[in-house]
């Protein structure tokens, strides 16, 4: 039987270098970046779950669905 608590993944920056773009050394209990700003290392829950996953197929209608939201050159 599976748990009902999903394990959530932590980030593998802390916020204050994700926040600023830059890369993080990931120490523990504070990167190196937070040490010399004095500043608290906060390594948070990530935003993101892996890959979207692709539906190619409309199952009901059988046909690919149109992943492409930009519009058609024929309009023009």
């Amino acid at each position: 039987k599976m748990n009902s608590i999903k394990t959530q993944k932590r980030r593998s920056s802390c916020d204050a270098c994700g926040a600023s773009k830059l890369r993080c050394d990931r120490s523990q209990p504070a990167c190196g970046r937070c040490v010399a700003l004095k500043q608290n290392c906060v390594y948070g829950i990530s935003r993101y779950k892996g890959r979207p996953k692709k539906n190619l197929w409309d199952i009901s209608q059988g046909s690919p669905l149109k992943t492409s939201t930009s519009p058609s050159s024929e309009e023009n």
